[in-house]
């Protein structure tokens, strides 16, 4: 079944300006928290801190992902072949899952049960078994970020900036796997991370946001009659 979604121009760009502003304040305050800031309330940073769990922060996190997830199967639903299907019903999943893990903490029982098991990484110290879970992760992000690949090649005939745009939150989201490898490093050799955490969380916001982003203009433009993503495409904007 195709979906229908005529978006508005006016409240497109509110709702840009809204996220990319909140991402800002999340992003700033896990810096302050870092930085041990002493003249931002407690209350404020305890809310608004990314490393945090079941906070204002994790939800909007997980709520962010979650419209992305939706989204996703808008675009879905733009065409009927299986391979279009398949691949947006990947990224869609993979990004729902995602979702749930900020608010469940999934990858971070995950890192402990490989550790209780004897399979730890062992890049790690004992002290923080979590990071186990960057290794049986990887198999998992190829096949996302390839699912988001063969996806965004339809873009190519389409809509351009939405294809750069995703690829853009991709490598934001590769750029969370390293800083989370960086940062196991950082633990075993017992430094500090004042910055490390808004670095990684910042990376996740901003790729969620590009992602958000590059769906809600895809589906602007399939919206519109065919010769105005034709036009879309021809400019390279």
């Amino acid at each position: 079944m195709d979906i229908h979604v005529r978006l508005s121009a006016a409240a497109i760009r509110w709702l840009y300006i809204t996220v990319i502003m909140a991402d800002l304040l999340f992003i700033l305050m896990t810096a302050a928290a870092g930085l041990d800031v002493s003249f931002i309330p407690d209350a404020l940073l305890l809310q608004c801190d990314l490393r945090r769990e079941g906070v204002l922060s994790a939800w909007y996190s997980s709520v962010l992902l979650l419209v992305n997830s939706m989204a996703c199967m808008f675009v879905m639903s733009r065409r009927q072949e299986r391979s279009w299907r398949g691949t947006w019903l990947v990224v869609a999943l993979g990004l729902l899952m995602l979702s749930a893990d900020e608010t469940a903490e999934l990858h971070e029982r995950l890192g402990v049960k490989i550790d209780h098991l004897g399979f730890g990484a062992g890049y790690v110290p004992s002290k923080a078994p979590v990071f186990n879970w960057l290794m049986p992760a990887i198999p998992i992000a190829v096949v996302f970020g390839w699912a988001l690949v063969v996806a965004s090649r339809f873009w190519a005939e389409t809509h351009p900036r939405s294809r750069r745009l995703a690829l853009a939150g991709l490598a934001c989201w590769v750029g969370v796997l390293v800083t989370e490898f960086v940062e196991s490093q950082m633990v075993r050799q017992g430094m500090r991370r004042s910055l490390q955490a808004m670095t990684e969380e910042g990376l996740e916001l901003a790729g969620s946001t590009l992602f958000l982003i590059a769906f809600l203009e895809y589906l602007r433009a399939s919206s519109q009659s065919p010769s105005a993503i034709v036009s879309g495409a021809d400019e390279g904007t």
